[in-house]
């Protein structure tokens, strides 16, 4: 019995050392204050400081976002463009007083990472063309963060 607590206790070891090895090696992070509220993957997030990574190593498609005490975390699906990455920043799209997280760029990766509108996002536009009877372009919103 002592045996078997002793290996399960070791396989629980092991586990954790494997997984904050995965994490630690998923590569950069950009490090951003953001000074208003905005959404990301249908997920309202508070102003504040946030931190930006790659969830897997392997891939550069879905990103982590999370606040810096750790209280709100989004992850979100991205997708490749061809534009090449001069600074850390996060873009915004901006709809009325909505800020919608639209792409991350992370020095040391291959490209900008645009992030879909979600559906929170497209029922905020119609939402301002109701009001509006016009349409709204909207305008992007870039805050520059830095790479650690």
């Amino acid at each position: 019995m002592k045996k078997q607590i002793m290996s399960a206790l070791a396989g629980f070891a092991l586990t954790a050392v494997m997984a904050a090895s995965a994490y630690a090696q998923t590569g950069r992070r950009v490090k951003v204050h953001v000074p208003f509220d905005f959404v990301v993957a249908g997920k309202q997030m508070p102003a504040g400081d946030y931190s930006v990574r790659r969830v897997s190593k392997d891939s550069e498609s879905v990103l982590l976002i999370q606040s810096a005490d750790g209280r709100r975390t989004a992850t979100v699906l991205t997708n490749s463009t061809r534009r090449e990455v001069s600074r850390a920043e996060l873009s915004f799209r901006q709809h009325g007083e909505s800020y919608f997280l639209a792409e991350v760029s992370i020095p040391g990766t291959a490209g900008v990472r645009e992030i879909p509108r979600s559906k929170s996002e497209e029922k905020r536009v119609r939402e301002l063309i109701e009001q509006a009877r016009a349409g709204t372009a909207g305008k992007t919103v870039t805050v520059v963060g830095s790479v650690q």
